[in-house]
């Protein structure tokens, strides 16, 4: 083999590492960062009003397009009493919906929890659920609408038990909620009533505010 093929495969690897390395610190920042998702508030949360989710994810009341590492880095208190996760209990192998960069990272930032199996677990089911999501919101004009309304409703009917696992924020539910529901009822009053419908399939939070004013 000549030269230059170890030189271009050392510079390779080293590429690599060196992306790699940085995903792990970013995740370890926001790690820390993320756990205002959480913290006791003074107040009840802002109410958005209607013009507010109707703008998409981009808007202030409204869940962010959910890049890569905030998603990984959301921490969630996880109570005594939480059911097991169903997707990842066990988790010997890459999920396929992750790449093996999202893979490592995840398991390095997991190693950092008193309970990594767990961490780990909570971590790789709520980034799947949120590149769900994701195709989801960009599904508008690439997805077939029964299609995209079909997995509409099924990231509705998985955010209780996200909820109530850990996994998701009940605040975050409560936002994608508002998206979906914004979305998929046109009528003003059948959408509030689906979306309270849906508001009480979530556990019980305190200092939660309604997605929608009345």
């Amino acid at each position: 083999m000549s030269l230059s093929f170890f030189s271009a495969s050392g510079k390779s690897w080293l590429v690599r590492a060196v992306w790699m390395l940085l995903l792990v610190l970013l995740i370890g920042l926001l790690w820390r960062t993320g756990a205002q998702w959480n913290e006791p508030q003074d107040h009840p949360l802002a109410k958005p009003s209607l013009s507010q989710v109707s703008s998409g994810a981009s808007a202030a009341g409204a869940l962010p397009p959910l890049a890569m590492a905030s998603a990984v880095a959301q921490p969630v208190h996880v109570p005594a009493s939480a059911p097991p996760l169903d997707n990842y209990q066990t988790l010997t192998r890459k999920p396929d919906a992750l790449s093996e960069e999202e893979w490592q990272a995840m398991r390095a930032a997991a190693a950092q929890s008193p309970n990594p199996g767990h961490e780990l677990a909570r971590m790789a089911d709520y980034v799947v659920f949120q590149k769900r999501f994701m195709q989801w919101q960009g599904g508008a004009a690439t997805m077939d609408a029964k299609q995209r309304a079909s997995l509409g409703q099924s990231l509705l009917d998985e955010m209780p038990t996200k909820v109530a696992q850990g996994v998701l924020a009940a605040q975050q539910a409560i936002q994608i909620q508002a998206q979906i529901v914004q979305d998929l009822e046109a009528d003003v009053a059948k959408r509030q009533k689906w979306l309270d419908q849906e508001r009480q399939r979530l556990p019980a939070q305190p200092e939660i505010a309604p997605a929608f004013e009345h």
